[in-house]
């Protein structure tokens, strides 16, 4: 990367970096100011047509513009992931259903959680690009940020969006945190002591996913019946099914939970109250 180029690149994306950090509620303008920067690059500091560079320092670059990205929107994926969670949580289990209808997508901001996960997958593929250029030496600290928080957003995609192609985008996906569940396995067995820890919450968060988003158990299958049809749990690591867990009826889970979704429960709870209206 040419320094002056590079060096200027920096200065102005910690200058908006000031704004996304101090602005978390309001995202728009930090993602305009980002797609700006984007825009007004060099050539000598974009990525190629297929989205990777052949300077690690180039692909460090972009994989900071894709983390401030993240940042900006996390508070919106966070609270799209809390009334997920809290949709579940609080629903009743109810008669199984011959073919039920998918649910439908649990936040109107769909396009920024969108954007969100395709920062988090960009993020995946320069640090493959930044190991292959390296000769496989390990990255630094920031590059393993930049991975882990990747991550996390990919691990909760499952929560916030369905896709059309939902078996291609979750194996994507499962490739990605496979690839960042070994590189922090990576850093902690060269001396980084963070690295098991990182290693060990991704994992944890996965499973815990898994458990939330799986189907409930067939009582046909228990039974020692005919097993249902195919389903995505092969994409998934191996995890215990567990039924709807519908906590409406216990008052100390449901404080636990109104303290836990914080601002983000007058939304769900109005949204509640107006589908038991309907």
């Amino acid at each position: 990367m040419p320094p002056a180029a590079g060096l200027r690149a920096h200065v102005e994306l910690s200058r908006i970096s000031g704004h996304v950090v101090g602005n978390a509620r309001q995202p728009d303008r930090a993602v305009w100011m980002l797609e700006q920067w984007q825009a007004a690059l060099p050539p000598a500091v974009r990525l190629g047509p297929d989205g990777l560079a052949a300077d690690p320092a180039c692909c460090l670059l972009h994989m900071r513009y894709n983390q401030l990205l993240i940042v900006a929107i996390r508070p919106l994926f966070y609270a799209a992931v809390r009334r997920a969670v809290a949709a579940r949580l609080m629903a009743q289990p109810a008669a199984p259903a011959p073919a039920p209808a998918p649910d439908p997508d649990p936040d109107p901001q769909l396009g920024h959680l969108r954007c969100c996960l395709a920062a988090a997958a960009r993020n995946m593929r320069l640090a493959r690009r930044v190991i292959a250029l390296n000769g496989h030496r390990k990255l630094l600290h920031a590059g393993l940020h930049f991975i882990f928080n990747a991550a996390v957003c990919l691990i909760l995609r499952r929560l916030v969006v369905r896709d059309e192609d939902a078996a291609g985008a979750l194996r994507a996906a499962a490739a990605d945190v496979d690839f960042a569940i070994a590189q922090m396995r990576e850093a902690a067995a060269k001396g980084n002591a963070d690295g098991g820890r990182s290693e060990q919450t991704l994992r944890d968060l996965r499973a815990l996913v898994a458990r939330l988003t799986a189907p409930p158990a067939d009582p046909v299958v228990l039974a020692g019946g005919a097993a249902p049809g195919p389903s995505v749990a092969p994409l998934l690591p191996e995890h215990d099914t567990l039924p709807p867990m519908a906590i409406g009826e216990d008052p100390m889970l449901y404080d636990e939970l109104v303290t836990w979704m914080g601002d983000d429960w007058p939304i769900y709870n109005g949204y509640m109250a107006e589908a038991e209206a309907e």
